[in-house]
């Protein structure tokens, strides 16, 4: 299974056509090379914890039941540190089948050591938006060093949209010999074969030439292993001597 990433042209053609929606126009510079940054909503919700919604169940209904109170980021506002907060973004998510996303923080997110994570409606797992959904996203946000300031529009996460594609099959025929056969190697055998021998039968023919065999064809040496005759140069034909065979051979 291979996987295509989106790239910016295929982002912006998301937007035209509803794959991606938002509140507002999308920003000049929002869609980067291969991801698009996440805006911050208008609210956020101050949580005594962190959360996910689960399976059935959506962010809306968890945040309603478990936030202390809203905080306003329709202008600039204090996110205080190691407080959790959940924040609607202006995108939303209508994913055709086949193409799922995933979320991270931004760099300058980490720099200014901000914790920062992605919840979809129903999720099991932060970060992860499955193939096919269709609904809001949030972002959990937790200042971890010091407090900041955050407004709507602050882009603090970015997502990338991925497709996977089935691999064509590739075939390759073999064909496997599982019949042993009785190898007898006839002509006279300097020490120079001795190591292209393996359990008494002769295994290849690359070093022909500089074993000065004669008489033979190219790429005919695996059929005069079938008991033909092997002419070595120096060493007359009429007087064979055979290849010792192997233990198997002997059984």
């Amino acid at each position: 299974m291979s996987i295509a990433i989106w790239p910016a042209q295929r982002i912006r053609d998301a937007f035209a056509k509803g794959v991606v929606a938002a509140d507002a126009a999308p920003d000049p510079d929002q869609v980067q090379p291969a991801s698009l940054d996440l805006r911050l909503g208008p609210k956020a919700y101050r949580l005594p914890a962190s959360f996910l919604p689960g399976p059935g169940r959506t962010v809306a209904q968890r945040v309603s039941e478990l936030a202390t109170h809203e905080v306003d980021l329709s202008r600039p506002t204090v996110l205080e540190r190691n407080c959790v907060h959940i924040v609607p973004l202006m995108e939303r998510l209508r994913l055709p089948t086949g193409v799922d996303a995933r979320a991270n923080p931004k760099s300058s997110s980490g720099r200014l050591d901000i914790f920062v994570r992605i919840i979809a409606d129903g999720a099991a797992t932060f970060d992860e938006i499955p193939a096919g959904y269709d609904g809001p996203l949030y972002a959990e946000v937790v200042p971890r060093s010091f407090p900041v300031i955050a407004r709507a529009g602050s882009r603090l996460a970015q997502i990338r949209f991925k497709k996977k594609k089935p691999e064509a099959l590739k075939e390759k025929v073999v064909s496997i010999d599982l019949e042993p056969r009785e190898k007898h190697v006839t002509g006279k055998l300097p020490a120079l074969l001795g190591h292209q021998l393996q359990n008494g039968v002769a295994v290849a023919n690359q070093r022909r030439h500089e074993l000065g065999l004669r008489g033979l064809p190219e790429g005919t040496f695996d059929e005069c292993t079938d008991g033909g005759a092997i002419g070595l140069n120096g060493f007359p034909d009429d007087q064979p001597a055979h290849a010792s065979p192997s233990p198997a051979d002997k059984a």
